[in-house]
């Protein structure tokens, strides 16, 4: 993905591969689309809510409108966050299986502020200023971390069409900051990817007789939703 882009708007959806599913489904799209500059990269994010969890409770009642708003480290390990390493403040939001999503990039201390006090200094640019806004109109705070392993795939010099796989997906609930991160606990069972393609429009016919020959079909799966069920069933069990 390109680290660079901070806003953009397209139509995603999602898939659930078995293990078995994995190797046919990277080399129907290694045959057409090319691996981005990072390779296989670790994502770790961590999802604001309120202290009732009010927004990840409503993404799973499948609304018309859902948003998502998080901090985003793209490194091998947390311990870089402290070393210059950029993040990155983001909005997903999601309307009638449109994807929209912006993001403005922090610095360390602008993130450290930003958790102890919901506010950071020197807003440079409008993106921020709104995101900070909703922050603290909605008491936002860090609830849930994710990590997992991305491929990312897309066209040879075109934006139209991406493929995303992930694995290696791990979770850790009540985290208030990537420093607290201690022992996540992984989401899948299986050794299965979660993927999604993104497009502008339609899928490309190569790819929709390719993912209909495996019998790979659209799946509702929510990583913060998924993760959060998980743990809460878990809880009531003990």
């Amino acid at each position: 993905m390109n680290k660079s882009k901070n806003s953009f708007n397209r139509i995603e959806k999602k898939y659930r591969l078995s293990p078995e599913q994995v190797r046919p489904f990277k080399h129907l799209i290694q045959s057409r689309l090319t691996l981005d500059e990072y390779g296989p990269h670790s994502i770790h994010s961590l999802y604001l809510d309120d202290e009732r969890d009010y927004w990840v409770q409503r993404s799973m009642d499948k609304p018309v409108f859902k948003e998502k708003l998080r901090l985003r480290l793209y490194s091998e390990c947390l311990q870089t966050i402290a070393k210059g390493q950029p993040l990155f403040l983001e909005a997903k939001k999601k309307y009638n299986g449109i994807v929209y999503k912006r993001r403005s990039l922090l610095t360390y201390e602008a993130y450290c502020q930003l958790l102890r006090e919901q506010s950071v200094q020197n807003q440079e640019d409008q993106m921020m200023r709104e995101l900070v806004w909703q922050i603290q109109h909605d008491r936002l705070i860090p609830r849930f971390y994710l990590y997992y392993v991305r491929e990312a795939y897309s066209e040879p010099d075109s934006d139209s069409l991406r493929v995303t796989m992930d694995h290696g997906i791990a979770y850790q609930l009540d985290v208030s900051s990537f420093e607290e991160v201690s022992a996540p606990k992984p989401l899948l069972e299986d050794e299965g990817v979660i993927v999604e393609i993104k497009v502008q429009d339609a899928l490309p016919l190569w790819l929709v007789r390719g993912l209909s020959d495996l019998q790979i079909y659209p799946a509702s799966f929510s990583k913060v939703g998924e993760s959060y069920l998980k743990e809460r069933r878990g809880t009531r069990d003990v």
